[in-house]
């Protein structure tokens, strides 16, 4: 995994879940709970080494909370596809991947020290 900011790459080499072995699996993962954005667009890309054209991107609006704090395709390309010499996907046994993020909206909440409660986004309240 690697990261910047609040924000990091989860990769899932053998994929994830039921497409577990099948695919790889990318997510863009929240890492600071406390920061909530009102909604991220992103774009994943798996770069196709040998020819850019062929690079493969899924993009996404999301929210992200506390109790959603990955998004992204379980299936971003095939294993068998990948593996593959002749695609371009691997070279020298390093697939490139890219995230571009764009917050559309961020809230930042501090709780002030003498205050009992905190308004949290919907998606982000506790029960």
């Amino acid at each position: 995994m690697a990261g910047i900011g609040p924000w990091r790459m989860r990769v899932h080499p053998q994929g994830n879940g039921a497409d577990q072995g099948t695919h790889l699996s990318v997510f863009l993962e929240l890492q600071d709970a406390m920061w909530a954005p009102e909604a991220v667009k992103y774009k994943l890309t798996a770069v196709n080494q040998a020819d850019a054209s062929k690079s493969l991107s899924r993009a996404f609006t999301s929210k992200f909370c506390i109790d959603a704090s990955v998004w992204g395709p379980a299936k971003l390309i095939e294993l068998s596809v990948l593996r593959d010499a002749a695609t371009g996907w691997l070279v020298n046994e390093t697939l490139v991947l890219t995230a571009d993020v764009t917050v559309e909206h961020e809230d930042r909440f501090e709780l002030d020290k003498g205050a009992s409660s905190i308004l949290l986004p919907m998606c982000c309240q506790f029960v």
